[in-house]
């Protein structure tokens, strides 16, 4: 297949690696949903969210979804996840939270200028659309790249997280229930997405509606869950 490099942006889950030197100054929750959000639209038929306004307005719904998503995907994740995810906090410093949201926003946007075919750089420095190998544009290049060197860095300040926090889980046997639904879930949402006729233009079609389908399999699977867990929850208080 022909690769189709027309609507090439840098994967999603690699746009929270650009707020990591920011995490000091604001409110590290804020700037990763607002790295993320202008994401959203490919993944859910919502308005647009690649702008500073549409992106800062679904980094909010990111942010009230995540907090009630949080505790049941807790409850199942492996160890090494729960003892270096925090609770979330009360809201305090408004104005901070809000910048921070706006400054994750623009992270996402500018590394998208230098990336995509219609980027603000792009359009106006031709030396990032030369010519690097076949239909590969210096453009593209620099989304491979930083694409892969983004989620590096990511998983190794994970691992580097300290172990300080402590949620209840499930017991193994739920955990594994848990994992199970969600690799179903996966396997129906890539198969959906790839019957589109779109998955057949070109490889990287192919690639793209295999990401948007195992997302969005997950993504209902964690909902669900939660809703569930939820409903347990309220049985066993009753």
């Amino acid at each position: 297949m022909e690769v189709d490099l027309r609507w090439f942006v840098p994967f999603t889950l690699a746009h929270p690696a650009a707020v990591l030197p920011l995490r000091r100054f604001l409110w590290f929750p804020g700037l990763v949903a607002g790295a993320v959000a202008p994401d959203v639209g490919y993944y859910v038929p919502v308005l647009p969210t690649h702008d500073l306004l549409g992106g800062s307005v679904a980094a909010v719904v990111l942010l009230l979804v995540g907090r009630l998503l949080l505790p049941s995907v807790m409850a199942v994740a492996p160890e090494f996840v729960r003892v270096r995810v925090p609770r979330p906090g009360g809201i305090r410093q408004p104005v901070v939270r809000a910048l921070s949201i706006v400054v994750g926003v623009l992270t996402h946007l500018l590394w998208d200028g230098f990336t995509q075919t219609d980027g603000w750089f792009v359009r106006r420095w031709d030396w990032l659309d030369i010519t690097v190998v076949g239909p590969h544009r210096l453009y593209n290049v620099i989304g491979y790249v930083s694409s892969l060197g983004g989620m590096v860095l990511l998983a190794w300040m994970a691992a580097r997280c300290p172990k300080v926090h402590d949620w209840p889980s499930r017991t193994g046997k739920s955990r594994y229930k848990f994992w199970i639904f969600v690799a179903l879930a996966a396997a129906i949402g890539v198969t959906w997405s790839l019957s589109d006729p779109v998955s057949q233009i070109s490889l990287y079609d192919w690639v793209r509606r295999l990401l948007l389908g195992l997302i969005q399999g997950v993504s209902v699977a964690v909902v669900v869950h939660a809703v569930l867990w939820r409903f347990g929850q309220s049985r066993n208080d009753t």
